[in-house]
C-alpha cells in the first residue's frame, strides 16, 4: 500500500492497531507477523520488495521524511508503535555519521514525538551495544558508555524514547538468529548458506553476546507489549558465547561441515570500534515474561525443528 494513495478506513471491528516501523526487517517481519494473530498491523517499510501475500497493511514510508511520517501516524492513529528501523551495518554508520544521526536518531525522536501526540505507546528497539563490553554482564541499570557512531545514535534514541513519555519501553537485544528466510538475513543464515556451498566463514573466537532466538524475541515483544511494561528491558539468550562458539554449537546441531569455521579475533577486522564482551542479563525479563530465555539448543529446537 502505497500512503500516497492511502485512505485508510476501520474495518469496524475495533481491533488494536499496531504500527511496526522497520517491517521489512528480519525482525520487524516477525513481529508484524505475530502481532497480526490478534491486532490490526500497520507495516512501515522503506525500499523493498514487498510481498503481496502477507495480511497487514503495508505502507511505503521513509522515516526521514517527517511530513509523510506525520501524516501516517495521524491517518492510522496507532494504538502501539514498535520502532524497529535503523541503520544497523555498524560499519556503514562509522564511516556515514550524519546518516546513521539522522535515521537512527532524529528519525526516533520524531517517532517518540508522534507517538505521544496520537497518545500511542512506543516501544523501541535498541541494540546490546550501547555499552563499551568491559564490565559484563549487563543490567537494564548499568550505565551505557557506546564506542561507535552506532551505538551513541542508538542510546540517543532511547533517551528520546524515554524522555518523551514515561509509559514507553526500550528493548535492548542481542544479536538474533532464525532459521527462516523473511525478510533481511542474520549471521546463522549466513553461515548456512556458506557452508553448504563449501565455503569458508571467518568466526570470532574474543567477542562474546548473549543470541537470541528471532521467535522467542518476537514473541516475548509481544507479550511485554501485552503487559505494560515500560523502562528498559533485556531481551537476549540465556549463554553468553563467542560467534565461534556460537558457530560450533550450529553446526554440530545441523550436521553441518565445521571445518570450514575460520577461526580469527575481532580486532583490526573491522572499520568501527565493537565492544569485547556484551553479555546481557536477563533476570529482569526472566521474571516477566511466562517463556524465560533460552539456552542456545532450547533456540534451535524452536527455530530448526
Amino acid at each position: 500500500m502505497d500512503f500516497q494513495n492511502l485512505n485508510y478506513k476501520s474495518d469496524g471491528n475495533m481491533r488494536t492497531r499496531i504500527l511496526v516501523t522497520g517491517a521489512s526487517g528480519y525482525l520487524g517481519y516477525v513481529i508484524c507477523v505475530k502481532a497480526l494473530k490478534k491486532y490490526e498491523v500497520f507495516a512501515l517499510y522503506n525500499g523493498s520488495i514487498i510481498r503481496s501475500k502477507d495480511q497487514f497493511h503495508w505502507i511505503k514510508c521513509n522515516i526521514t521524511d517527517f511530513s509523510t511520517l506525520s501524516k501516517v501516524f495521524y491517518e492510522i492513529k496507532p494504538n502501539y508503535v514498535i520502532h524497529c528501523a535503523a541503520i544497523s551495518n555498524v560499519d556503514f554508520c562509522e564511516i556515514n555519521p550524519e546518516t546513521a544521526y539522522q535515521v537512527n536518531s532524529l528519525a526516533s525522536k520524531k517517532i517518540a514525538l508522534l507517538s505521544k501526540e496520537v497518545q500511542a505507546k512506543c516501544i523501541y528497539v535498541s541494540t546490546d551495544i550501547v555499552f563499551d563490553g568491559e564490565t559484563p554482564p549487563y543490567s537494564e541499570s548499568d550505565k551505557p558508555v557506546p564506542i561507535q557512531v552506532y551505538g551513541k545514535t542508538k542510546l540517543e534514541a532511547e533517551k528520546y524514547i524515554l524522555d518523551h513519555h514515561s509509559d514507553n519501553l526500550v528493548i535492548r537485544p542481542s544479536v538474533f538468529y532464525g532459521a527462516e528466510h523473511f525478510y533481511g538475513t542474520n549471521f546463522a543464515l549466513q553461515m548456512i548458506s556458506m557452508l553448504q556451498n563449501g565455503k569458508r566463514v571467518p568466526v570470532f573466537i574474543d567477542q562474546f553476546r548473549s543470541p537470541v532466538s528471532i521467535q522467542w524475541l518476537a514473541n516475548s515483544v509481544i507479550e511485554v507489549l501485552e503487559l505494560n511494561v515500560t523502562g528498559i528491558l533485556h531481551l537476549a539468550g540465556r549463554e553468553s558465547v563467542s560467534r565461534a562458539d556460537f558457530a560450533e554449537k550450529l553446526t554440530s546441531y545441523l550436521n553441518l561441515n565445521s571445518t570450514l569455521l575460520e577461526k580469527v579475533s575481532y580486532r583490526n577486522q573491522l572499520v568501527a570500534k565493537r565492544p569485547r564482551n556484551v553479555t546481557l542479563s536477563v533476570e529482569k525479563a526472566d521474571k516477566i515474561l511466562s517463556n524465560p530465555s533460552l539456552t542456545l539448543e532450547e533456540g534451535f529446537q524452536l527455530e530448526w525443528y
